[in-house]
């Protein structure tokens, strides 16, 4: 799974580089598309989960509710492909 998701690569970087690089993949995200971030890292830990927090202007309080919307973007992505 980390080697799909690209978390294996993304783990090894410092909280600030992670944040820099889903920014930076973020902004290749075309209006209304859900964000390509979503592919990069497993919502599977609370720095993961936090980062999408950082990165979004409004996602769910919840863990499990920003688990299910990041599950939903992802499914959207790979339908699109």
């Amino acid at each position: 799974m980390q080697r799909r998701t690209g978390d294996a690569r993304i783990g090894r970087l410092t909280r600030n580089e992670q944040l820099e690089v889903l920014v930076l993949v973020q902004r290749s995200t075309k209006p209304g598309e859900p964000p390509l971030s979503v592919l990069l890292t497993e919502p599977s830990t609370l720095q993961a989960l936090q980062l999408f927090r950082d990165l979004a202007d409004r996602v769910p309080v919840d863990d499990a509710g920003l688990v299910a919307q990041l599950a939903a973007e992802r499914d959207q992505l790979h339908q699109r492909r």
